[in-house]
């Protein structure tokens, strides 16, 4: 099993280019429970050095994922909360030191080499509509909700987006400015606004739709 099923099968993932997308804590997490189990440091030490090109290169400087949807945003700071909880503890085994980097791992803590990750897990919550819903912008779920919303203004200058709010309660006025950059899951609307007030979406950016109205959200004449 290990040496002609689980050792070929991580052979055959690395044939793959490395994508940096919302599934890859899929591919670390993997890598490092296969690395504990088999007592293969190699391995956990590829998760940690895809994960940590990940954060270094693909995360706008106000803490949001470069693709700018608080869809996605979410799944990829959950998963790699959960792949810097799988390596919480990890030490290497006896004179181990990895030819990959040069680098051996004792009682790993990298939650501290991410300072990024205290912005990036809040970002989603300062972008709520006072009914809860998530602001629809670019390919973010509309059934997603914020159980934790912050409120009061906001400024995402790297991501594009400027949030004015007044008032208290579920009708609190909110508009928002979004001039957000390109880097994939794209609406070409380099500039929209978006108004909720009395309860409701007035001016809305109509987000990720697999309706007919597609099309006119992905135009740069809507």
């Amino acid at each position: 099993i290990e040496h002609e099923m689980i050792r070929p099968s991580v052979e055959f993932l690395r044939t793959y280019p490395i994508a940096n997308t919302n599934m890859d804590a899929s591919i670390w997490q993997g890598l490092i429970r296969i690395g504990k189990a088999l007592d293969e440091p190699d391995y956990v030490h590829e998760a940690v050095e895809r994960l940590e090109n990940f954060v270094e290169n693909h995360f706008l400087f106000d803490g949001f994922w470069k693709e700018v949807t608080v869809s996605y945003h979410n799944q990829i700071v959950n998963g790699l909360m959960g792949t810097l909880n799988l390596l919480k503890g990890y030490t290497d085994p006896p004179g181990y030191i990895s030819p990959r980097t040069n680098r051996r791992f004792h009682d790993l803590d990298m939650m501290k080499s991410f300072p990024i990750l205290e912005r990036a897990m809040t970002i989603a919550n300062r972008l709520v509509y006072p009914d809860g819903r998530y602001l629809p912008i670019q390919d973010t779920w509309a059934f997603d909700t914020s159980s934790q919303p912050i409120s009061g203004s906001a400024l995402l200058p790297a991501a594009g987006i400027a949030k004015l709010e007044r008032g208290k309660g579920k009708y609190r006025t909110q508009m928002y400015l979004t001039f957000v950059p390109k880097y994939g899951h794209n609406h070409l609307d380099p500039l929209n606004l978006v108004l909720f007030a009395e309860g409701q979406e007035l001016l809305p950016d109509l987000g990720y739709t697999h309706t007919n109205y597609r099309s006119w959200t992905l135009s740069t004449l809507s």
